[in-house]
């Protein structure tokens, strides 16, 4: 009986340390997510994705800054468009730049097997700092990038693909 209860005193502070260091862990990540929610502060950023490879041997550009200008160029088309990202949008940016910029990378980086892949390059800059990382179709997923690097590919694509003409009736 004693045994059990020694156990019982053991495990309960066991969790109570596993406890305090969740609370401190979400503390930590609220006070990151807070920041990266505010788009109005004075950290300079800019994100760049490049993207290469595949089949038809693509070779995009995007790169966006605090302010939501973005350059766009695609070397195989010979194609540039500049633009201006809505405060949405900015903010959703913002927000996945901060967090991939603060975290370190998660899940795999660099390429993997697949040899018919798009590469990207993803470039983040922040207060004088650069985090260049390395990816393929394979291993951005479920990287910690992959949200980032999906958010920049499709706004890339929507801006560098025709406008359709809708047809008139």
């Amino acid at each position: 009986m004693l045994a059990v209860y020694r156990n019982r005193r053991k495990w309960r502070g066991v969790a109570t340390l596993l406890s305090a260091a969740f609370l401190i862990a979400a503390c930590g990540t609220t006070k990151v997510q807070d920041a990266a929610a505010d788009t109005g502060t004075t950290t300079s950023w800019s994100v760049r994705l490049a993207v290469s490879g595949g089949f038809a041997g693509v070779r995009q550009q995007i790169e966006v800054d605090q302010d939501g200008r973005l350059s766009l160029d695609d070397e195989k088309l010979k194609k540039h468009v500049d633009g201006q990202l809505k405060p949405p949008e900015l903010k959703k940016l913002a927000s996945l730049v901060r967090s991939s910029f603060a975290a370190p990378p998660a899940g795999k980086s660099g390429r993997s097997k697949c040899f018919d892949c798009f590469d990207y390059t993803l470039t983040l800059k922040a207060d004088g700092q650069t985090i260049q990382r390395r990816y393929d179709n394979m291993s951005v997923v479920g990287s910690s990038d992959y949200r980032l690097v999906h958010m920049l590919s499709s706004t890339m694509a929507r801006k560098l693909s025709p406008e359709k003409k809708k047809p008139s009736c």
